[in-house]
């Protein structure tokens, strides 16, 4: 019976990129997943999973330097590149962790294989990340390969692709699902690496335990409630949703009235550097100039229900400039942080490896906060206005 753990690991990342390989006390995030990965006892394999890309041969040469062995396979289908990685290693039972968790628990993880082995004629998955009472970042999954085969023949939908084992845990009428329990609830605890605020607080950890060969979930815990500022760092960082059915759509002829009406809300008007109010002939003689212009594109933010926003990218001289407007029922409501996630998102998946320029009226201290938050550089500031930039290439 076979043990492998797969670690899931790519350069690229909407909110942190490159943030596997950035470095914590002389280490990579991927060395200290793969240095606490080793100490537990019931796995007999690690393997590394990346795509790929040209980008992750950086995971490549990391692994090699590691000698940990390393799968390369589909960016997108994560789920194709484990059900492979399982095959070619030869895997009866998948333990899944991701490599954003630099501060995973040994001893959490090992107790949660053991469990899984121990009832591997009753459960087919055994995991603490539904049911969460551990800290965000000592996400452990144990699955038998049957479930990991069966996920992969059957499942169709773009979520359970990405994410790997939705379909597993949505369908407890097919698989037997066991959620492993901490006895005190720690789940407003977030330990993993998503953020620049998550790398300054798991930073500050390893900092205070650098002289210890390991520390665990009961050190930090005990370290965090003597120090509370250090928790509060990343306590409003807000989690990404898998179920997220937010995307974006490229406008279309049919969306220009909408647009229109968008783009001449008073509060619009108000925050753009333009305020006077735009004649509908020449917003149609302008937005089906720019539908043609191969510099600029513009899509709508949406979910299967109504359309929420739009944001544009246009290339002036050598700028590559963005704006976005919230239309007015859906304002306050965090989507102008979404539209901008979103776009960012969509241009690294694309290798479009631009800065994106954003200009913002001093006033306008909301779009301000967005791209503080999305962490663009404030590169001119003057009385009115204030410019900030984003190298997507970084």
């Amino acid at each position: 019976m076979k043990v492998v753990c797969i670690v899931q690991a790519r350069i690229s990342s909407t909110r942190l990129p490159g943030k596997v390989l950035k470095e914590i006390c002389g280490k990579t995030v991927l060395e200290h997943d793969v240095d606490r990965l080793r100490r537990i006892k019931n796995i007999d394999e690690i393997v590394i999973a990346t795509t790929v890309l040209e980008k992750d041969n950086a995971i490549v040469k990391e692994c090699e330097k590691l000698k940990v062995k390393c799968f390369r396979g589909s960016e997108d289908d994560v789920l194709s590149r484990y059900y492979y990685a399982a095959k070619e290693n030869s895997a009866d039972v998948v333990v899944r962790v991701t490599s954003d968790c630099p501060l995973i628990d040994s001893e959490v993880a090992e107790s949660i294989i053991q469990c899984f082995m121990e009832n591997r004629e009753k459960y087919d998955y055994v995991s603490n990340t539904i049911d969460r009472t551990y800290p965000r970042g000592l996400d452990t999954e144990v699955f038998s390969f049957y479930a990991l085969e069966k996920a992969f023949n059957e499942s169709t939908s773009q979520r359970d692709r990405e994410h790997v084992t939705p379909y597993i845990w949505d369908n407890d009428n097919i698989f037997n699902i066991f959620q492993y329990k901490n006895k005190i609830d720690y789940s407003n605890l977030r330990w993993t690496l998503d953020t620049e605020e998550d790398f300054k607080l798991i930073s500050i950890i390893y900092e205070q335990f650098q002289d210890r060969d390991y520390f665990g979930m009961n050190e930090i815990v005990k370290f965090l409630e003597k120090n509370p500022e250090v928790k509060e760092i990343n306590k409003y960082i807000e989690q990404k949703k898998i179920d997220d059915s937010l995307f974006l759509i490229p406008a279309g002829e049919g969306h220009c009235d909408l647009i229109y009406e968008w783009v001449n809300e008073e509060e619009v008007r108000k925050n753009s550097f333009n305020n006077s109010e735009i004649p509908y002939d020449q917003h149609v003689n302008w937005y089906f100039k720019k539908l043609k212009d191969p510099d600029c594109f513009i899509y709508l933010l949406a979910d299967p229900n109504k359309n929420i926003g739009i944001v544009r990218v246009e290339k002036k001289g050598n700028e590559n400039v963005v704006s976005y407007s919230i239309s007015k029922q859906f304002r306050g409501k965090g989507y102008g942080y979404k539209i901008l996630e979103k776009l960012q998102d969509k241009l690294m998946k694309e290798n479009k490896n631009i800065v994106l320029t954003g200009y913002v009226k001093k006033e306008n201290m909301y779009s301000v906060k967005i791209f503080e938050k999305l962490h663009y550089n404030l590169v001119e500031n003057d009385d009115y206005n204030m410019k900030f930039e984003k190298n997507l290439s970084r």
